[in-house]
């Protein structure tokens, strides 16, 4: 089965306080990824608002950051409902510890690659988290097809009840008439 990864057009933001690093991931990514668009932050509020903005479909994120790490940064991005569900691969090269692993997995974090980090390696994260959230929003888009029908349903279900109790009122009726017709005549003819 071919790969069909790479035909994907992606939104990708990267958010690292190093320029370089920046102009380096996004040519990378743009060569291992054809089509994506790559979008980038230098700080982690900018990266945050990015991501509220336009809303990508992953997000690379450094740790070490000023005024908000890359822990925060990522809490704050899964604790948001408009982002909760964008999945997110921290890229490091100083915070490289299993407790750092530990506690970005624990703030929501999908991956942990260190730095320098291997190209066929990220691409294949992004390739996969992209395959993730593709299923995810396919298996939402089903879910909310699936209950407006039900909602179409039950309204169908409810009307039609409402119509059954308005007939058998009406049965009840007819036949309390016809009753009181035959005790009528059965009066007259004894």
């Amino acid at each position: 089965m071919p790969d069909t990864t790479d035909k994907i057009v992606a939104k990708i933001l990267a958010i690292d306080e190093t320029p370089d690093n920046l102009v380096s991931i996004s040519a990378l990514l743009k060569m291992m990824i054809p089509g994506c668009r790559v979008l980038t932050a230098e700080s982690g509020r900018e990266g945050i608002a990015t991501a509220l903005k336009e809303q990508p479909d992953v997000i690379l994120l450094d740790i070490h950051m000023p005024e908000m790490d890359g822990f925060e940064v990522c809490k704050r991005l899964k604790s948001d409902p408009r982002t909760d569900l964008v999945p997110v691969i921290i890229l490091t090269a100083l915070q490289t510890g299993s407790h750092h692993r530990v506690r970005a997995l624990e703030m929501g974090a999908d991956a942990f690659l260190t730095k320098p980090v291997n190209e066929s390696e990220l691409a294949a994260q992004v390739k996969v988290m992209l395959r993730i959230k593709a299923a995810e929003d396919r298996l939402r888009d089903e879910n909310l097809r699936l209950e407006a029908l039900v909602e179409q349903r039950v309204k169908e279900l409810t009307t039609a009840t409402e119509q059954l109790t308005i007939e058998t009122d009406e049965r009840k009726t007819v036949q309390k008439t016809l009753d009181e017709t035959e005790t009528r005549f059965r009066t007259m003819i004894e």
